[in-house]
């Protein structure tokens, strides 16, 4: 499989997070 999708789709998720707060 490609991880590096998975790293992406975690990262856009904490930086979301992130703003949120």
């Amino acid at each position: 499989g490609m991880p590096g999708r998975s790293v992406s789709i975690g990262y856009l998720l904490v930086k979301h997070i992130q703003t949120d707060q």
